[in-house]
């Protein structure tokens, strides 16, 4: 599934044409002859982040975001047909994350929301990241989104087109050129979010946490989640609230972060 945005582009001006009297025309005529040029005024509209039903914070999804996979091509002709310089895109892996990451933390509608460095865990959700396309005009994303159980969130290409006119001098500071693109990822999380019910997130939280106590301590919680067939992990049994190493895994836990 695709999701695309499109700024700031003109349309059709033949139609306008034709919709100008005779007369018209020739005055549009001689204006271009006398070297007169018509302007366009452009603006960059964002749809904003929404803002999700007030949670109780045991049920608010701490968020992982991946370093984005660059996508360089390995051959060099490959490469300089894409127009793809190594060393900007792997600053770009690195950036695009961050501007997500703090879009989903604005929005008020998750817990902690972290740039991590590899797969964990600690976290009960997990962003993967993909540049396909990245131009400073266009800037397409693979995103996908998989929840402690295993159950996929979002697996869609995300594109947006933004204006020329978002690199001027006079442009408001402090905001991407690709604002749009993060903000329906946002958008798109919130809506999956909004569908599950409490004891859905409960339990996403549930699993895990016992995947990374299994991981440090596998001898004290062997047997607690366990992986399906299918690939989802599932909930056994839980320690008691009061366990002394349930305790140690949640320090060790809050080091992971």
């Amino acid at each position: 599934m695709t999701s695309s945005l499109v700024a700031g582009r003109p349309g059709p001006q033949a139609a306008r044409f034709r919709a100008l009297p005779l007369l018209g025309l020739a005055l549009l005529a001689l204006l271009a002859s006398s070297g007169c040029v018509s302007r366009t005024v452009k603006t960059v509209h964002s749809e904003p982040v929404h803002a999700g039903e007030e949670l109780a914070e045991s049920l608010l999804l701490d968020v992982g975001i991946r370093i984005f996979d660059p996508n360089i091509p390995e051959d060099w002709d490959e490469r300089e047909a894409q127009n793809v310089l190594p060393d900007v895109r792997r600053a770009e892996a690195r950036y695009m994350p961050q501007v997500l990451k703090a879009t989903l933390q604005n929005s008020g509608n998750w817990g902690a929301v972290r740039v991590i460095p590899r797969e964990t865990t600690a976290v009960d959700l997990t962003v993967h990241g993909r540049i396909v396309d990245s131009d400073g005009e266009l800037l397409a994303l693979d995103v996908e989104v998989v929840d402690a159980t295993g159950r996929t969130w979002l697996d869609n290409e995300y594109s947006y087109l933004t204006s020329k006119y978002v690199y001027a001098e006079d442009a408001p500071p402090g905001v991407d050129p690709f604002q749009p693109l993060y903000t329906r990822i946002a958008n798109d999380l919130l809506e999956v979010r909004r569908a599950l019910e409490e004891e859905e997130l409960t339990r996403i939280r549930q699993v895990a946490e016992m995947r990374f106590a299994e991981e440090f301590a596998p001898g004290a919680f062997d047997g607690y989640v366990e992986q399906t067939r299918r690939g989802r992990w599932e909930l056994r049994r839980l320690p008691a609230e009061d366990d002394p190493m349930l305790t140690r895994i949640r320090r060790v836990r809050e080091r992971e972060y």
